[in-house]
Protein backbone atom coordinates (compact mmCIF):
# COMPACT_ATOMS: atom_id res chain seq x y z
CA UNK A 1 0.00 0.00 0.00
CA UNK A 2 0.83 3.30 -0.64
CA UNK A 3 0.86 5.87 2.31
CA UNK A 4 1.24 10.03 2.31
CA UNK A 5 5.32 10.48 3.39
CA UNK A 6 6.84 13.91 4.97
CA UNK A 7 6.24 16.32 2.54
CA UNK A 8 8.83 19.90 2.08
CA UNK A 9 5.64 22.21 1.64
CA UNK A 10 8.19 25.17 0.65
CA UNK A 11 9.14 23.15 -2.51
CA UNK A 12 7.60 24.46 -5.84
CA UNK A 13 5.66 21.14 -5.87
CA UNK A 14 3.86 21.33 -2.83
CA UNK A 15 3.62 24.68 -2.80
CA UNK A 16 1.16 25.05 -5.91
CA UNK A 17 -2.74 25.73 -6.07
CA UNK A 18 -3.34 21.90 -5.77
CA UNK A 19 -1.67 21.85 -2.47
CA UNK A 20 -2.99 25.29 -1.26
CA UNK A 21 -5.36 23.82 1.25
CA UNK A 22 -4.07 20.32 2.31
CA UNK A 23 -7.43 19.21 4.42
CA UNK A 24 -9.56 19.77 1.45
CA UNK A 25 -8.01 17.80 -1.48
CA UNK A 26 -6.56 15.15 0.64
CA UNK A 27 -7.99 12.26 -1.75
CA UNK A 28 -6.04 14.68 -4.58
CA UNK A 29 -2.86 14.56 -2.61
CA UNK A 30 -3.32 10.89 -1.33
CA UNK A 31 -3.65 9.89 -5.59
CA UNK A 32 -0.48 12.62 -6.29
CA UNK A 33 1.57 11.07 -4.07
CA UNK A 34 1.04 7.52 -4.56
CA UNK A 35 0.97 8.00 -8.35
CA UNK A 36 5.10 9.65 -7.82
CA UNK A 37 5.98 6.51 -5.61
CA UNK A 38 4.96 4.10 -7.90
CA UNK A 39 6.53 5.41 -11.06
CA UNK A 40 9.47 5.60 -8.84
CA UNK A 41 9.03 2.10 -7.63
CA UNK A 42 8.28 0.95 -11.05
CA UNK A 43 12.03 2.23 -12.28
CA UNK A 44 13.77 1.19 -9.69
CA UNK A 45 12.43 -2.83 -9.40
CA UNK A 46 10.94 -2.99 -12.99
CA UNK A 47 7.65 -4.21 -11.14
CA UNK A 48 4.73 -3.02 -8.59
CA UNK A 49 1.88 -4.83 -7.45
CA UNK A 50 -0.86 -3.48 -5.08
CA UNK A 51 -4.97 -2.97 -4.96
CA UNK A 52 -6.64 -1.46 -7.72
CA UNK A 53 -8.45 0.50 -5.37
CA UNK A 54 -5.65 2.82 -4.30
CA UNK A 55 -5.75 4.58 -7.67
CA UNK A 56 -8.72 3.82 -9.86
CA UNK A 57 -7.97 0.94 -12.69
CA UNK A 58 -7.92 3.94 -15.08
CA UNK A 59 -5.12 5.59 -13.23
CA UNK A 60 -3.44 2.62 -12.37
CA UNK A 61 -2.90 1.74 -16.32
CA UNK A 62 -2.10 5.40 -17.69
CA UNK A 63 0.88 5.67 -14.82
CA UNK A 64 1.91 1.87 -15.19
CA UNK A 65 1.98 2.25 -19.16
CA UNK A 66 4.31 5.68 -19.25
CA UNK A 67 6.18 4.86 -16.77
CA UNK A 68 8.00 2.07 -18.93
CA UNK A 69 8.49 1.98 -22.35
CA UNK A 70 6.76 -1.66 -22.47
CA UNK A 71 4.91 -4.14 -19.93
CA UNK A 72 2.53 -6.14 -18.46
CA UNK A 73 -0.21 -5.56 -16.67
CA UNK A 74 -2.34 -8.50 -14.98
CA UNK A 75 -5.48 -7.39 -12.62
CA UNK A 76 -8.15 -9.94 -10.79
CA UNK A 77 -11.11 -8.64 -10.14
CA UNK A 78 -13.30 -11.28 -8.09
CA UNK A 79 -13.16 -14.12 -10.35
CA UNK A 80 -12.15 -12.72 -13.40
CA UNK A 81 -8.11 -12.11 -14.19
CA UNK A 82 -7.51 -9.70 -16.65
CA UNK A 83 -4.45 -8.95 -18.55
CA UNK A 84 -2.55 -6.01 -20.57
CA UNK A 85 0.35 -5.87 -22.64
CA UNK A 86 1.52 -2.63 -23.84
CA UNK A 87 4.64 -1.05 -25.97
CA UNK A 88 5.37 2.46 -26.72
CA UNK A 89 2.01 4.19 -26.16
CA UNK A 90 -0.09 1.63 -27.25
CA UNK A 91 -1.90 -1.50 -26.28
CA UNK A 92 -1.27 -4.66 -27.75
CA UNK A 93 -3.04 -7.37 -25.94
CA UNK A 94 -5.52 -7.52 -23.88
CA UNK A 95 -7.90 -10.39 -22.27
CA UNK A 96 -9.66 -11.96 -19.65
CA UNK A 97 -9.99 -15.47 -18.12
CA UNK A 98 -11.03 -16.78 -15.10
CA UNK A 99 -9.21 -16.10 -12.31
CA UNK A 100 -8.82 -20.00 -11.11
CA UNK A 101 -7.07 -21.04 -14.77
CA UNK A 102 -3.97 -19.42 -13.32
CA UNK A 103 -2.14 -18.55 -16.19
CA UNK A 104 -4.16 -20.39 -19.05
CA UNK A 105 -4.75 -17.80 -22.30
CA UNK A 106 -7.93 -17.47 -23.88
CA UNK A 107 -9.26 -19.95 -26.29
CA UNK A 108 -9.29 -18.63 -30.03
CA UNK A 109 -13.18 -18.23 -29.87
CA UNK A 110 -13.21 -16.44 -26.48
CA UNK A 111 -15.11 -13.19 -26.85
CA UNK A 112 -12.98 -11.54 -24.09
CA UNK A 113 -9.98 -10.37 -25.89
CA UNK A 114 -9.08 -7.05 -26.85
CA UNK A 115 -11.54 -4.05 -26.79
CA UNK A 116 -14.14 -5.52 -25.25
CA UNK A 117 -12.20 -7.32 -22.50
CA UNK A 118 -9.99 -3.95 -22.07
CA UNK A 119 -13.35 -1.94 -21.88
CA UNK A 120 -14.49 -4.28 -19.35
CA UNK A 121 -11.42 -3.98 -17.01
CA UNK A 122 -11.74 -0.14 -16.83
CA UNK A 123 -15.07 -0.77 -14.90
CA UNK A 124 -13.42 -2.71 -12.36
CA UNK A 125 -13.46 -0.89 -8.62
CA UNK A 126 -11.36 -3.20 -6.95
CA UNK A 127 -9.26 -6.08 -6.56
CA UNK A 128 -5.31 -6.25 -7.42
CA UNK A 129 -2.42 -6.35 -9.93
CA UNK A 130 0.71 -6.99 -10.77
CA UNK A 131 2.96 -5.28 -12.93
CA UNK A 132 6.67 -6.35 -14.42
CA UNK A 133 8.72 -4.01 -16.89
CA UNK A 134 9.03 -6.98 -19.84
CA UNK A 135 9.43 -7.42 -22.74
CA UNK A 136 6.00 -7.92 -25.15
CA UNK A 137 6.69 -8.82 -28.34
CA UNK A 138 6.62 -12.65 -28.26
CA UNK A 139 2.46 -12.45 -26.81
CA UNK A 140 1.19 -9.57 -28.72
CA UNK A 141 -1.56 -9.99 -30.47
CA UNK A 142 -0.36 -9.66 -34.31
CA UNK A 143 -3.79 -8.21 -35.11
CA UNK A 144 -4.67 -5.59 -31.86
CA UNK A 145 -2.85 -3.16 -31.40
CA UNK A 146 -4.58 0.53 -30.53
CA UNK A 147 -2.80 3.93 -29.61
CA UNK A 148 -3.33 3.75 -25.18
CA UNK A 149 -4.57 7.48 -25.22
CA UNK A 150 -7.74 6.92 -27.74
CA UNK A 151 -8.65 3.16 -25.85
CA UNK A 152 -9.00 4.75 -22.49
CA UNK A 153 -11.01 7.82 -24.01
CA UNK A 154 -13.61 5.55 -25.63
CA UNK A 155 -13.10 3.07 -22.69
CA UNK A 156 -14.23 5.63 -20.28
CA UNK A 157 -17.21 6.54 -22.23
CA UNK A 158 -18.11 2.91 -22.48
CA UNK A 159 -17.81 2.54 -18.86
CA UNK A 160 -20.61 5.57 -18.01
CA UNK A 161 -23.11 3.84 -19.83
CA UNK A 162 -22.50 1.04 -18.55
CA UNK A 163 -22.56 2.30 -15.25
CA UNK A 164 -26.15 3.49 -16.22
CA UNK A 165 -27.73 0.55 -17.91
CA UNK A 166 -26.80 -1.73 -15.13
CA UNK A 167 -29.18 0.31 -12.69
CA UNK A 168 -31.57 -1.33 -15.17
CA UNK A 169 -30.04 -4.99 -16.18
CA UNK A 170 -28.18 -5.70 -13.10
CA UNK A 171 -25.26 -7.84 -14.18
CA UNK A 172 -25.86 -10.91 -11.71
CA UNK A 173 -28.59 -10.39 -9.69
CA UNK A 174 -31.67 -11.23 -12.22
CA UNK A 175 -31.89 -13.67 -14.75
CA UNK A 176 -33.16 -12.75 -18.27
CA UNK A 177 -36.37 -14.08 -20.41
CA UNK A 178 -36.92 -14.37 -23.95
CA UNK A 179 -40.76 -13.61 -25.13
CA UNK A 180 -40.15 -16.35 -28.16
CA UNK A 181 -43.71 -15.16 -30.02
CA UNK A 182 -42.63 -11.69 -29.78
CA UNK A 183 -38.96 -12.26 -30.87
CA UNK A 184 -40.34 -14.08 -33.85
CA UNK A 185 -42.63 -11.03 -34.97
CA UNK A 186 -40.07 -9.05 -34.44
CA UNK A 187 -37.01 -10.66 -36.10
CA UNK A 188 -37.39 -9.34 -39.49
CA UNK A 189 -36.84 -5.78 -38.51
CA UNK A 190 -33.83 -6.22 -36.43
CA UNK A 191 -30.67 -5.70 -36.66
CA UNK A 192 -28.14 -8.24 -36.98
CA UNK A 193 -26.23 -6.86 -33.50
CA UNK A 194 -29.99 -7.47 -31.71
CA UNK A 195 -30.36 -10.65 -33.79
CA UNK A 196 -26.77 -12.64 -32.43
CA UNK A 197 -28.17 -11.61 -28.36
CA UNK A 198 -31.51 -12.85 -28.99
CA UNK A 199 -29.62 -15.86 -31.09
CA UNK A 200 -27.81 -16.41 -27.17
CA UNK A 201 -30.84 -16.03 -25.38
CA UNK A 202 -32.11 -19.69 -25.80
CA UNK A 203 -32.53 -20.16 -21.86
CA UNK A 204 -33.16 -17.80 -18.91
CA UNK A 205 -29.52 -16.22 -18.69
CA UNK A 206 -28.14 -13.94 -16.33
CA UNK A 207 -26.50 -10.60 -17.55
CA UNK A 208 -23.09 -11.30 -16.96
CA UNK A 209 -23.45 -14.47 -18.66
CA UNK A 210 -24.54 -13.31 -21.83
CA UNK A 211 -21.75 -10.16 -22.09
CA UNK A 212 -19.26 -12.99 -21.27
CA UNK A 213 -20.75 -15.25 -24.32
CA UNK A 214 -21.18 -12.43 -26.72
CA UNK A 215 -18.11 -10.87 -28.74
CA UNK A 216 -20.14 -7.40 -28.86
CA UNK A 217 -18.65 -4.91 -26.75
CA UNK A 218 -20.97 -4.79 -23.42
CA UNK A 219 -21.96 -1.49 -23.35
CA UNK A 220 -23.84 -2.99 -27.31
CA UNK A 221 -25.34 -5.50 -25.15
CA UNK A 222 -26.41 -3.33 -22.53
CA UNK A 223 -28.18 -0.87 -24.62
CA UNK A 224 -29.27 -3.55 -26.97
CA UNK A 225 -31.21 -5.10 -23.89
CA UNK A 226 -32.74 -1.99 -23.02
CA UNK A 227 -34.65 -1.87 -27.01
CA UNK A 228 -35.75 -5.23 -27.01
CA UNK A 229 -36.91 -5.05 -22.95
CA UNK A 230 -39.17 -1.60 -24.61
CA UNK A 231 -40.56 -3.75 -27.61
CA UNK A 232 -41.25 -6.63 -25.13
CA UNK A 233 -39.39 -9.16 -26.40
CA UNK A 234 -37.27 -10.05 -23.55
CA UNK A 235 -37.79 -9.16 -19.46
CA UNK A 236 -35.63 -9.07 -16.43
CA UNK A 237 -37.16 -11.44 -13.70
Amino acid sequence: AYEIKECDWSSDVCSSDLFTDFNGHKEQVEKFVNSAQMVSEVSVKGGISGKIEELGVENLIQMLCQSSREGRIELVCGEQRGIILFKDGRLVQAYITSAKAGNATPSSESPLVRDKAFFRILTWTGGKFDYTSTEVAGDADPKWSISLDHALLEGLRHKDEIARLTEQFPLDASKLYLNVDEAKRALSSMSQEEKSVVKLIKRPMKVLALLDESSLPDFTILEILSTLNEKNILSLK
